[in-house]
């Protein structure tokens, strides 16, 4: 599953440079309606590498090898810069340390509670990437569309038993690790199972609008009933129905809107992704500090003009460790 096949569909470029900036809003501090509206992204982009799975072929070890090149390494790199970063600059400033040695642990572990943050979505991609031979044997057996919905509602009930579990465990440390390791990793590879067998039967695709359409629908009055309106942010963590199939319609529609044509910016967005989205976490640190500063506090208050800057930043350095890589690899050779 290394070696990736001819043709390529835009479409999937479109909605990760989407996803790429958008994901960054939920790190500015935006407002909770921004938040919620830009909520599919997480989804939108495990089910894109869903998707992705069909364009490439070749070994699995191979392919879960080159996932944890491209994501894995690089996240444990970037991190480390931050916590040598944070480590020097905090001796020279005479303050207390930023990250405890007990934080420093649960980030290179990639776990949701008490990491450095952001970077729990990595061991997401990795699950994704380790269970591909299923995902791929499942979407390869289906057909039918009737067979597919009610194999993803038989999933859906499983995963109800395991967020049912997952409320009875009462020590707080073995809930995170079975939300880690279990039910989260569970849930965003049945959504990239979706979106597998999706790109696969794209002739299916009302259908299968309609039917994320009609769970969004339901699921969203029962919130509104609860007392609540449009959250489905507040359903993310561990995810919910509520919250996966506001992500799924949303990824069908901007699927069906976005072209299928290559679009320079958009081709680079897409294929840097992941180094932005890595690189945003050092800007946010460094905009973080400047805006601590007397007369740059007023910076700490507006959140657009914060996200301009992150994304603007992590893009600059994104083509600044581009520009280094090419540099070395040009020498190497």
């Amino acid at each position: 599953m290394d070696r990736e096949v001819c043709v390529r569909d835009y479409k999937i470029d479109w909605i990760r440079a989407l996803c790429t900036l958008t994901v960054i809003i939920a790190h500015v501090g935006s407002p909770d309606l921004v938040n919620n509206i830009r909520a599919f992204d997480v989804v939108a982009l495990v089910m894109i590498s869903g998707m992705s799975m069909t364009f490439s072929s070749g070994k699995y070890i191979s392919y879960v090898w080159k996932r944890i090149k491209k994501i894995l390494i690089p996240t444990y790199i970037v991190i480390t810069f931050i916590f040598v970063l944070s480590f020097v600059a905090c001796k020279v400033l005479h303050t207390a340390q930023l990250y405890s040695a007990d934080r420093i642990i649960r980030s290179y572990l990639m776990l949701f509670d008490g990491s450095m943050g952001y970077v729990w979505i990595v061991r997401i991609f990795l699950f994704v990437a380790i269970m591909a031979p299923v995902i791929r044997m499942i979407a390869g057996k289906i057909k039918s569309i009737l067979v597919f919905g009610g194999v993803i509602v038989l999933l859906a009930l499983a995963g109800f038993l395991i967020y049912r579990v997952y409320l009875r465990i009462t020590d707080t440390m073995l809930a995170g690790i079975f939300d880690d390791f279990l039910l989260s990793p569970y849930v965003y590879c049945v959504i990239a199972l979706i979106g597998y067998w999706f790109i696969s039967n794209k002739d299916k695709w009302l259908y299968l609008l309609i039917g994320a359409a009609v769970v969004f629908a339901a699921s969203q009055m029962v919130v509104i009933v609860t007392g609540s309106g449009f959250v489905p942010n507040s359903y993310k963590y561990p995810p919910m129905i509520y919250y996966c199939a506001y992500g799924v319609l949303i990824t069908f529609i901007l699927y069906k809107l976005f072209p299928d044509s290559n679009v320079k910016a958009v081709s680079w967005l897409s294929g840097n992704s992941f180094m932005i989205y890595l690189l945003h976490i050092v800007v946010l640190r460094v905009y973080g500090l400047i805006s601590k500063i007397s007369f740059l506090k007023f910076l700490d208050d507006n959140w657009i003009i914060e996200y301009i800057v992150v994304v603007i930043g992590a893009v600059v350095l994104t083509m600044i460790v581009n520009a280094v890589m090419k540099l070395f690899r040009s020498k190497k050779a």
